[in-house]
């Protein structure tokens, strides 16, 4: 191995800038520190304040655009597109794929949240829909506490049994045997 290969493994292109940065202001301060130091006058601190001030812009900057681009490379991943289809009797998997013009009809959709999916003037009848991921199916329910997802659609958390909020506390309720319309003590 190449000494430019192990630097290029080791360091990555974007903390170049900010290494070189951090290492450029500590240079400015050691080389100032006895004038800083002697005078405490502004004038000796200034340029280690507006260098350390960008040193921390900068490094700001890096990670706001770090962050955004995991988001952005999540969202942009290709999607395999499904055109003019029509779906019905099976489960569907939306993770990864872009609909359509397709037809759904007596079925499953499942999102297990390990892809982005597109849906484009698509045709739904009588759909059951399945989320897999435990983050997102809270994420369902709290849009579904609002009024933003209709409370008697049927979503699930990939269980057998279909969960329909609002109504599981009146199930609890029957199993231990109260009544519906009995508060709980």
């Amino acid at each position: 191995m190449t000494p430019s290969v192990v630097f290029k493994s080791v360091v990555s292109r974007k903390i170049l800038p900010v290494a070189f940065l951090v290492l450029s202001s500590l240079v400015g301060v050691i080389v100032h520190s006895r004038a800083m130091l002697s005078g405490w006058s502004l004038t000796e601190w200034l340029p280690s304040i507006f260098v350390t001030a960008a040193m921390l812009s900068w490094i700001g900057f890096i990670v706001r655009n770090w962050k955004r681009s995991a988001a952005r490379r999540w969202l942009d991943q290709p999607l395999s597109p499904m055109e003019w289809r029509t779906f019905s009797n099976q489960v569907v998997v939306l993770d990864g794929k872009s609909f359509i013009g397709c037809s759904f009809s007596d079925l499953t959709l499942c999102y297990r949240g390990e892809a982005p999916f597109d849906f484009v003037n698509n045709h739904t009848s009588n759909v059951r829909i399945v989320v897999e991921h435990p983050r997102l199916f809270m994420l369902v329910q709290l849009l579904r506490y609002f009024g933003w997802i209709d409370r008697r659609a049927p979503i699930s958390d990939g269980d057998s049994e279909i969960k329909y909020f609002g109504q599981q506390s009146e199930r609890r309720n029957a199993t231990a045997g109260l009544g519906a319309d009995q508060p709980a003590t």
